[in-house]
């Protein structure tokens, strides 16, 4: 399982780090060796036997460990892969259900119809987009408490689909008197997969981009409190009225990432609103590339905020080498539409995407 899997990768950093063990079996990765320095170090962590049991030693000798003997209850000797059936005559027991796994492609019409008979769907603002793993059930983005989301992953990975997935479950639980969105698509990739009343508008060129981020981050700054009020006036201040605005970013590293001469960042209007976004209606679901990940996650001002506000990341498929999830946990390479949901307080559910129509 991914979570189980993660879990175990964080794990054997942990040993790596406190263990005085020496002793080291074939890595996915040889050069990560732990058996000393030097060329000769890891060709010989290189050479190690892809088969159980062939390891290595800090020398850099190699290394097989020895089979475990068992002793059955007639004191004869037991292979390992014989255990099972050992255990099954001593206990009675027979074999188990088979382990319930997530299906190659689930649409997203079977997880909308299964979320409907939840406690959550009496929230409409709880929008259900993939299948989780853990439970086998409707995964949701709670966007009343939880306003933003970021997509990673490389091409082809599904995340399209992702904000196809989202907006479809938009417009299926809210009315366009509730809910309005607006697409920005610099690459023409979610041409046709959401429409509607629902949308307020749809941008791909820059000069539009520019234009329809302007004025939503100007309605949404509307609905921020003026200066100069007391504290009773902004205690009985009423609450903002309207539709909640849902903006959907595909491939946002397609974006002006920085201000050029007459002309602002693409996403800069949106900056001091991301963190109140939860206090003015306002849902930013986001798309990109990951590129040198551990770089841009820090110097792009956008992400800083879109992290700022506690928007959980889906990270798809992605290079384990250079994207971690949550501190040492690496992503992992994921077939189209599978991902890691994680929150910001380190919390990790391997999902897969339902297929939109």
């Amino acid at each position: 399982m991914t979570s189980a899997t993660a879990w175990l990768v964080g794990q054997k950093q942990h040993l790596v780090n406190v263990s005085n063990a020496r002793i080291q079996l074939r890595l996915s990765n040889p050069d990560e060796t732990q058996m000393g320095e030097g060329f000769e170090r890891r060709k010989a962590a290189r050479n190690t036997l892809d088969r159980p049991g062939f390891g290595v030693t800090r020398e850099g000798h190699e290394l097989l460990i020895g089979v475990p003997e068992i002793t059955g209850p007639t004191g004869q000797r037991v292979h390992p892969r014989e255990m099972g059936a050992v255990i099954a005559d001593v206990t009675g027991a027979g074999r188990l259900e088979k382990l319930a796994r997530l299906p190659d492609r689930i649409q997203l019409s079977q997880i909308v119809a299964a979320f409907a008979d939840t406690a959550e769907a009496a929230d409409p603002l709880n929008i259900p987009f993939a299948i989780s793993e853990s439970a086998l059930q409707p995964a949701v983005l709670a966007t009343r408490t939880v306003p933003n989301m970021l997509v990673l992953g490389r091409q082809s990975c599904g995340k399209t689909t992702t904000l196809a997935a989202i907006g479809q479950a938009i417009t299926g639980r809210l009315t366009p008197e509730q809910a309005q969105i607006t697409i920005v698509d610099p690459k023409t990739t979610l041409t046709g997969k959401i429409q509607g009343p629902h949308v307020r508008a749809y941008a791909y060129t820059a000069d539009d981009i520019d234009e329809v981020i302007a004025g939503l981050a100007e309605s949404m700054r509307a609905r921020l409190p003026p200066s100069g009020l007391s504290q009773e006036e902004l205690l009985n201040r009423s609450a903002w009225e309207g539709p909640r605005h849902f903006l959907l970013i595909d491939d946002e590293q397609e974006l002006r990432p920085h201000g050029v001469i007459g002309k602002q960042a693409a996403t800069a209007p949106l900056w001091g609103l991301l963190e109140r976004s939860r206090e003015i209606g306002l849902h930013v679901i986001v798309s990109r590339l990951p590129g040198n990940w551990a770089g841009v996650s820090v110097t792009n001002p956008f992400l800083q905020k879109m992290t700022s506000s506690r928007a959980p990341t889906l990270f798809m498929d992605n290079d384990p080498a250079g994207v971690k999830v949550f501190g040492r946990i690496a992503a992992q390479q994921l077939p189209p539409g599978r991902g890691l949901m994680v929150t910001t307080d380190g919390i990790i559910e391997g999902v897969l995407v339902g297929a939109p129509e």
